[in-house]
């Protein structure tokens, strides 16, 4: 069955309310660097928050250099941060929902040692400083 040119409007203008309504409700990103000093990416967000995220954390920018994280941007309304030189995408939302990479990607950080991911990530920032 064929969607008519009345219904496709209809859904369209739905679809864009929708999405627009859940974008007023959650927090996108305003403003996004990688700090050189606290080896984070930093990530403003629309409602005045700001998201520290260690780069060894996220699928694709463990391994990175400090000059490709330097090199991220917005995309669209704020929904993702793309670092084109890395190919890598990572969404907001998942971000603030601790969601750094795909699920095999999680297990592997997870690594069933049962220490939690933050947890490791302080550590490892703790062994870089002592060999500073």
């Amino acid at each position: 069955m064929a969607l008519t040119s009345a219904e496709f409007d209809r859904q369209f203008k739905a679809s864009t309310k929708s999405g627009n309504q859940r974008l007023s409700r959650q927090p996108v990103a305003d403003a996004v660097r990688y700090d050189r000093r606290l080896r984070k990416i930093v990530i403003g967000l629309s409602n005045g928050c700001t998201l520290l995220v260690p780069p060894e954390l996220a699928e694709g920018l463990s391994n990175a250099s400090p000059d490709d994280l330097c090199h991220a941007k917005i995309l669209g309304p704020g929904t993702s941060i793309d670092w084109p030189k890395l190919d890598v995408q990572l969404s907001v939302t998942g971000l603030l929902n601790g969601h750094f990479g795909t699920p095999e990607w999680m297990a592997q950080l997870d690594n069933g040692s049962g220490e939690s991911v933050a947890r490791r990530a302080r550590t490892k920032q703790r062994r870089l400083k002592a060999k500073r």
